[in-house]
């Protein structure tokens, strides 16, 4: 654009969204938080309500599809709905309850259990992490067995982080984030949850796989996420094994790193220099490299 061109910018009306949030038994919760997300842009606003009945407003929300998440101490519950440009949209969220949880935390590799490791629960498409300030119910952290318990989970879709027990702890096992789907029993037996064991210790130099991947798309399901390379550099170790720009790597030394999974990618591919790795491809081949020096 040449210095001194004329500019027209137009702007367009903002739509709003008003809705109520409704408790398993009726009426609203006293307190509560609504999360408005638009995956396709990113657009994302967070408000908090306190003694309203259960009702909610966003004055100045754009065009486009939402995902409504809502917390409250009763429960958790999400809905969807569009907005065209300036529209006024309304929407009704129900929670569903809270149950206890328990389930035990497994080594990846061994299938031994894994003590000393704390389990938190948030509702899918809200962050689920672990600060300093959080209370450590002791019950939340996994024991010799590797078993541990969790109250008030929301049911339906949920985030699970499993981490260190207390927070700036370090563990020889990796953080990992995953998917579950909560019953609405009284109390829910989970999958065993598997985490590796950490490759790269503090005193390893850490090896280069000579690749580079794709971020996430955030349109595309959670259960359709696979790693896949964006960028293979010339005489690395990737280009080396033989991957391509756009393989799809499903599992790594045995272990699927797909969809819930995939967390697990960052967790087996960092490793000390002279580690050999052996990748599955969606393609049908496998691969094996050793990470180099960097």
């Amino acid at each position: 654009m040449a210095l001194g061109s004329e500019v027209i910018v137009k702007l367009t009306a903002p739509g709003s969204l008003v809705g109520r949030v409704r408790l398993p038994g009726g009426g609203g919760p006293e307190r509560f938080s609504v999360e408005l997300r638009d995956v396709a842009t990113g657009y994302q606003v967070r408000d908090s309500f306190f003694r309203t009945d259960g009702r909610f407003a966003f004055p100045q929300v754009p065009a486009g599809k939402f995902v409504v998440a809502v917390e409250a101490p009763e429960g958790a519950g999400k809905a969807e709905v569009a907005l065209a440009t300036g529209e006024r949209g309304q929407v009704e969220v129900a929670l569903a309850g809270r149950v206890t949880v328990r389930g035990r935390v497994l080594d990846l590799d061994t299938g031994e259990p894994v003590p000393g490791m704390r389990v938190k629960f948030g509702a899918e498409g809200q962050e689920a992490f672990i600060s300093s300030a959080d209370h450590v119910d002791e019950r939340e952290v996994s024991d010799a067995e590797g078993r541990f318990e969790v109250a008030d989970v929301p049911v339906g879709h949920a985030t699970v982080i499993v981490t260190a027990g207390s927070f700036g702890a370090t563990s020889d096992h990796e953080t990992i984030w995953t998917r579950a789907v909560i019953a609405n029993d009284r109390v829910v037996e989970l999958a065993p949850l598997q985490v590796p064991r950490r490759r790269l210790r503090p005193d390893d130099e850490a090896g280069e796989l000579g690749m580079t991947m794709r971020r996430d798309d955030p349109t595309e399901g959670a259960e359709a996420r696979r790693p896949t390379v964006a960028f293979v550099q010339p005489g690395g170790p990737a280009a080396r094994a033989g991957l391509r720009v756009g393989d799809a790597i499903v599992a790594i030394d045995g272990h699927d790193v797909t969809g819930d999974h995939v967390h697990r990618f960052a967790s087996l591919t960092r490793v000390p220099v002279g580690t050999e790795l052996r990748l599955e491809l969606a393609r049908g081949a496998s691969v094996t490299l050793i990470a180099a020096r960097r």
